[in-house]
């Protein structure tokens, strides 16, 4: 779901005081979603269950007369005495350990722990990373996802995060997310950064330092990766000088050709990452007219890896490869005709 959508529906929930659980990768805007949907209707509460112990939950135990009772800790005592709206976001719940997790099924779903009442006034949400996002994120316990009333995938939307932007980023970020929408889906690296929304947006604080070149394109390697660092200190030099990416897969017989090095692979991976079954051969045959057989297969294999692998797209990476030199020569050596 974009971020558009996602606001929007958790809106919705919030308003029929249902639970909901936002689930993406890391940097998306998770957590500003929630606040954006509650705003300005609700208070917004951030606990953090990945720090947590089960304990914090229930509450510490403690002698009344003869008998123990659970006194809670601050942050649970705002969830008792709330007065006003008010949204309590579980923040990285899949970074839970599985006892915590536990801790919290019934006081999302019952609104109760033994004496301890959640007020009406409440409603949760939670934000969870994906197993496979490298986050540290383990699973959610199924007993705990069946707690929500939805779970909603949060995806990312360049429009969106280029509305996002408006006056509080550096204009460049945006214009580099319009041009090069894969920046923010950067898979992350087992170790070092990667590019993502939250860490774009801290690449724009880096370009307003206004430090010298040579600085500023290894901070950006350093805040961003090295592959979308180095793209986007490459766009930063040829900004003024790239076409739309866009107007190229309109018009790609006409529109102007990049020739530069840089400005070769920068419109050349920006087409790749944009294109789509519909506009992979207007890619390909303005690409073609870049004139460089590796920019070809720059584009092609990067494409193919990114779309939906529709038959139309394998049949082109086919042809192209059977149109190299490097084919042709497998083929004969293992007595092929081409």
């Amino acid at each position: 779901m974009t971020p558009t959508d996602t606001i929007s529906t958790a809106r919705a929930l919030l308003a029929a005081r249902l639970p909901f659980l936002l689930m993406g990768p890391p940097g998306v805007g998770k957590s500003a979603f929630c606040a954006a949907a509650a705003a300005p209707t609700h208070n917004v509460v951030l606990l953090h269950p990945s720090v947590s112990e089960p304990t914090d939950v229930h509450g510490l135990p403690m002698l009344r007369g003869d008998s123990a009772v659970f006194a809670p800790f601050d942050e649970m005592v705002v969830l008792r005495d709330a007065s006003a709206p008010t949204l309590v976001v579980l923040e990285d719940l899949g970074q839970a350990t599985t006892a915590v997790q536990a801790s919290w099924m019934q006081l999302i779903h019952a609104r109760a722990l033994g004496s301890f009442r959640v007020s009406d006034c409440v409603t949760f949400a939670a934000t969870s990373n994906r197993a496979g996002d490298k986050a540290g994120a383990g699973r959610l316990i199924s007993a705990l996802r069946n707690r929500f009333a939805a779970i909603i995938d949060v995806e990312v939307s360049a429009a969106d995060f280029v509305e996002y932007c408006d006056d509080r980023v550096n204009p460049l970020v945006p214009r580099f997310v319009a041009f090069y929408p894969a920046a923010l889906t950067d898979a992350p690296s087992d170790t070092g950064a990667f590019s993502s929304p939250r860490s774009l947006e801290a690449a724009g604080k880096i370009l307003d330092l206004r430090l010298p070149g040579p600085v500023q394109n290894e901070l950006l390697v350093a805040c961003l990766g090295a592959g979308i660092g180095r793209q986007f200190a490459a766009f930063i030099q040829h900004a003024s000088s790239l076409p739309s990416i866009g107007a190229i897969f309109a018009n790609p017989h006409d529109a102007p050709v990049v020739t530069e090095l840089a400005q070769r692979y920068a419109v050349t991976t920006a087409l790749a990452a944009a294109a789509s079954a519909a506009t992979f051969g207007a890619g390909l045959a303005y690409v073609r007219r870049i004139q460089g057989a590796e920019y070809e297969t720059v584009y092609v294999t990067t494409a193919t890896r990114i779309t939906d692998r529709s038959t139309d797209t394998r049949r082109a990476k086919v042809a192209l490869i059977c149109a190299t030199s490097e084919f042709t020569q497998w083929a004969a050596a293992h007595n092929r005709s081409v």
